[in-house]
């Protein structure tokens, strides 16, 4: 099952802000939704931590992987682009901070954070835990987060060539 090992996964997400000796996270596990980058129809709830084939899986968008010549038909999944989307609601207090960081772990591989339409910063290793300032592009009230996971594959194979 080649295809599942290269999947698109979402880890652990949290806001946290930094304060001398003050530390609140908000933890942005849970329900997201999920979108095809290049065909919006293509959309489904995400639970994060968690993964593209999982959730289509859940949505009844693909079948079992594991199972007969599913995978065969599941290709495109991890040709495609995905984006990982929610709204958070920030308090007031929490901006009061010096610093409010997003924190990201475990994202498979290469993707690109903004928060309220604004771009935050890019991800390019699996293994790599990343941190973005993202106190700057936040609001009192209602926030979007949007993570634009672009194809493992597709990019492995534009740096091969």
């Amino acid at each position: 099952m080649s295809n599942l090992k290269t999947g698109i996964l979402c880890g652990a997400i949290v806001a946290a802000v930094c304060a001398s000796a003050l530390a609140d996270e908000l933890d942005l596990s849970g329900t997201w939704k999920l979108v095809k980058a290049d065909d919006p129809k293509v959309a489904c709830p995400v639970v994060v931590p968690g993964g593209v084939h999982d959730a289509l899986l859940k949505a009844g968008r693909i079948k079992d992987v594991y199972y007969g010549s599913n995978e065969t038909n599941a290709l495109w999944v991890g040709k495609s682009n995905w984006i990982f989307g929610r709204s958070v609601e920030i308090a007031g207090d929490f901006l009061h901070h010096g610093q409010v960081v997003l924190r990201l772990e475990d994202c498979d591989t290469f993707a690109t954070i903004s928060v309220n339409r604004r771009w935050v910063g890019s991800t390019a290793d699996r293994f790599q835990r990343y941190t973005f300032d993202v106190k700057n592009y936040l609001k009192e009230g209602t926030n979007d987060i949007y993570v634009v996971f672009r194809s493992p594959e597709v990019e492995a194979d534009a740096r091969r060539k």
